[in-house]
């Protein structure tokens, strides 16, 4: 998803061929010339490594990077990597001054597809406090993704998904610093608004299901 940030630069990630992230520099010239307006100027602020095993699981810094980028107020951006990482469970990383740095790396899944932290994150936000927020859709306690939260460096799971709950989950931040939060599932399996605040969840609404 296309993302602006405090500056007026339009910033995304791309998914295919060389994974990189992408800023689109947009430069608003004078009034008195409306026909050039907007110029656009194009850099790839990182190309995400290429893989240190066979199997493409493992690289330095991340591939995939599915979620939208989140800007906290002092100019640093976040953003993560679905897949391969150190861990080969994804990363979190952040964007300051060019340059990416990988904040965190998802621990591997054990054999049943567990572990403590989440893996594949494919959602982010910034919350007021200046923490970030993220969902996974695989790991955790129960093996279907988790809510976490990244602050000062340290990386806390806030809610692990107990089954297809947390499918597909879209996150936001409240600005309660509650989770708030859209996924596939729901009592009727067409989707939920669901909020998650001092570690409990709370399914705020059930999508209908189609009648007919």
């Amino acid at each position: 998803a296309m993302f602006q940030g405090l500056k007026g630069n339009f910033m995304h990630t791309t998914r295919l061929l060389t994974q990189t992230l992408s800023l689109i520099a947009v430069s608003l010239l004078a009034i008195a010339y409306p026909a050039h307006a907007q110029q656009y100027a194009f850099r790839t602020l990182h190309a995400f490594g290429p893989s240190t095993d066979n199997n493409k699981n493992f690289n330095s810094d991340g591939a995939g990077p599915l979620a939208t980028l989140a800007l906290l107020p002092n100019g640093t951006l976040f953003g993560a990597a679905s897949k391969q990482g150190p861990n080969g469970s994804g990363t979190l990383f952040s964007v300051q001054n060019k340059a990416l740095t990988v904040a965190y790396g998802f621990t591997p899944l054990d054999a049943s597809g567990n572990n403590a932290d989440g893996g594949m994150p494919e959602s982010l936000a910034a919350g007021s406090d200046g923490t970030i927020y993220g969902a996974t859709v695989a790991g955790g306690r129960f093996g279907f993704g988790t809510v976490f939260a990244y602050s000062s460096g340290k990386f806390t799971t806030l809610y692990n998904f107990p089954s297809s709950t947390g499918k597909e989950a879209n996150i936001s931040a409240g600005p309660d610093n509650s989770i708030y939060g859209t996924s596939e599932a729901g009592a009727n399996k067409e989707g939920q608004l669901f909020k998650i605040s001092n570690g409990a969840f709370v399914d705020l609404y059930d999508f209908p299901a189609p009648s007919g």
